[in-house]
């Protein structure tokens, strides 16, 4: 129930993403992002790069395809987290501004 529950809430949260113009980003649930991605299976993977993996979501009920961002845990050693988060991060802020 507790999981049905989340997954709704992400729903709700993409649709509106998807009908308001400059809907600031929110915090999703993972659990919506699980089921969007099947579980981030290999299928569903579109591309890798040295921080992040990108994932083909899709909602079924809203009728929604979109990309999502993973950061990888393990990465190159002469790079620390700091720096991998920081680059991450600013590659979400810059993608936030695209709608495709």
């Amino acid at each position: 129930q507790q999981q049905s529950s989340a997954v709704d809430a992400g729903r709700e949260i993409m649709r509106m993403a998807t009908e308001t113009p400059n809907f600031h980003p929110v915090q999703i649930p993972l659990e919506y992002i699980k089921e969007s991605t099947e579980d981030f299976s290999d299928e569903r993977k579109l591309g890798e790069g040295s921080f992040s993996r990108v994932f083909e979501g899709k909602d079924r009920v809203i009728r929604r395809k979109f990309a999502v961002k993973q950061m990888k845990l393990r990465f190159h050693a002469d790079i620390g987290l700091t720096e991998a988060r920081r680059t991450f991060e600013k590659e979400i802020a810059t993608l936030k501004h695209f709608r495709h």
